[in-house]
């Protein structure tokens, strides 16, 4: 195994345009917020700029509009030094997008839209994997066509690769049509999307990780939990991976960073257990700065709140 895992990331790429409030509005409301500020997002780039900074190496396989958007998101991906040849210009559609709210707890709230990133297809994720004969993991999300995601998933599987499937966005998909994952991995909200299970409390929790892996066998599920930590499910049972204590400043992107640094450790032979702690300390690096793919973590600054918190 490599010193720097090769990994493939499949999902979305946005131009995010972040919103800053007192706090998330109710219902009906209209709020005035404080500052708009515009960065290049969407899970899957963030993922992938995530595996980069972390110290992989980090191909990344979407679409964008032939737009101003799309240049800008496609420089910031090449700029993080992750390999964008797979990233196709799709002529039809415009670039993603998504409205951040972000109050000053650094609680969110997102609506995206998806734009080029519905257009990704099984045929584009073919041509990645014949130009990159030489990968370590393949990780996904649900932000492109549930076909497509179960085409890579069976590719992925052909070749032997770790699947990590990061569910999100929240989806209700039959748990059957996402079967051949390595690690499972969605936060309370799209837990219960794919479970019907409201997320309230750790028999909740349980409950629903417990559907998850029966419904897809996963060989690993991994609920992101945020304050609460991270929860468990395999052969092994259930266990709980305490989270690391950050000033939070804005969650955005906290899950992509757990994803990403989850599925770097893995590739480099550790064990869930100590995959999900490291992990939990990238994604408490990452609440801790403002934004997307700014606030994500390198290697030394995930080590260093270790450390710190040891």
């Amino acid at each position: 195994m490599p010193t720097s895992p090769r990994i493939l990331v499949i999902g979305a790429v946005n131009l995010d345009l972040v919103v800053e409030v007192n706090r998330l509005p109710f219902e009906g409301e209209t709020l005035i917020g404080k500052r708009m500020t515009q960065a290049p997002g969407g899970k899957g780039a963030n993922q992938a700029v995530a595996v980069a900074k972390l110290g992989g190496s980090a191909s990344f396989c979407g679409r964008i509009g032939n737009d101003a958007w799309g240049k800008l998101v496609k420089d910031g991906l090449s700029q993080a030094n992750v390999n964008t040849r797979a990233l196709i210009t799709d002529v039809e559609r415009a670039t993603g997008s998504a409205v951040i709210l972000v109050e000053p707890t650094g609680k969110n709230q997102i609506i995206a839209v998806g734009g080029a990133n519905l257009g990704v297809t099984a045929t584009d994720v073919e041509e990645a994997l014949k130009n990159l004969p030489h990968l370590d993991a393949m990780m996904l999300t649900l932000e492109t066509p549930l076909e497509t995601v179960q085409h890579a998933i069976a590719l992925a599987n052909e070749r032997g690769l770790l699947v990590i499937l990061d569910a999100a966005p929240p989806a209700n998909y039959p748990l059957a049509a996402l079967r051949g994952t390595t690690v499972l991995s969605p936060n309370e909200t799209e837990a219960q999307a794919l479970t019907s299970i409201k997320i309230e409390t750790a028999h909740d929790a349980r409950r629903a990780a417990e559907l998850l892996r029966i419904g897809t066998q996963a060989k690993h599920v991994v609920m992101k939990l945020g304050e609460r930590g991270a929860l468990i499910h395999d052969d092994a049972g259930h266990r709980w991976i305490e989270p690391m204590h950050v000033h939070a400043i804005d969650t955005t992107a906290c899950g992509d960073a757990f994803t990403a640094a989850m599925t770097m450790r893995l590739c480099a032979g550790d064990s869930i257990d100590d995959a999900v702690r490291y992990g939990s300390a990238a994604g408490a690096v990452t609440a801790s700065k403002a934004g997307a793919q700014a606030s994500l973590p390198s290697a030394a600054e995930v080590a260093a709140l270790i450390a710190q918190q040891h």
